[in-house]
């Protein structure tokens, strides 16, 4: 279906990244996905705590069908100037090398190699996630929005690709994401893969909580 941007000048935009561990993005989407609103400053959305938050904005280029992406230092708020920065360009529906939203620097994330792959693509009105797999899906919403998470305050979301491990090299520490019966579920193992907890990470727009702008919920779009 050809999608016609030209009239969308008042309209919401999503950039939608799909991961994939083939360079051509062929077969299952796993790893890691990405969802971000078009033309905001955006940040603080990373899929777990151990890494650097930079800014990040991205922009729509009609004219060329182009998705760009440019990260910011992690003080740069307002995702302002030049300077610190690292850009990443990407046809509309065309597989390119994953922008590096995320850095890991000593670990693995299972199926996934050095390289990560994305097929990333344009939505109107609403973010859109890997098709036909089951994933748990992160939501972060403005900040002022608490309780409140519609649309419109929608600024990024995080996908998990089902039992998706990461494992931590110098101290064999692993966090894995998965779903069970519609909960949203992370198990964590620390010390030498001993210790394990799970965590029931389900949880949706509530005021009264500190996670009250996120949604985090399982699906299979």
């Amino acid at each position: 279906m050809v999608i016609n941007y030209s009239n969308c000048s008042n309209t919401i935009l999503f950039a939608n990244f799909y991961s994939y561990s083939t360079s051509d993005c062929s077969g299952e989407s796993i790893g890691f996905g990405y969802s971000l609103k078009v033309d905001e400053c955006l940040g603080a959305f990373q899929p777990f705590q151990q890494v650097d938050d930079n800014f990040w904005k991205v922009e729509f280029d009609k004219e060329s069908n182009s998705i760009i992406t440019t990260r910011y230092s992690e003080w740069n708020f307002n995702c302002n100037g030049s300077s610190d920065t690292q850009q990443f360009i990407i046809n509309n529906n065309e597989c390119s090398t994953m922008p590096n939203f995320t850095v890991i620097e000593t670990g693995t994330l299972s199926g996934m190699g050095d390289i990560w792959y994305t097929r990333a693509s344009i939505s109107i009105g609403k973010p859109e996630y890997t098709s036909g797999s089951l994933i748990s899906v992160r939501e972060y919403y403005n900040d002022n929005s608490r309780g409140n998470c519609d649309i419109n305050n929608f600024q990024t979301a995080v996908t998990y690709s089902q039992d998706l491990t990461l494992k931590v090299e110098d101290t064999n520490e692993s966090e894995t994401w998965f779903c069970k019966n519609n909960q949203a579920l992370e198990n964590l193992c620390d010390y030498n893969g001993k210790n394990c907890q799970i965590f029931d990470n389900t949880v949706a727009c509530d005021p009264s909580k500190q996670s009250g702008n996120q949604n985090w919920y399982c699906t299979t779009p």
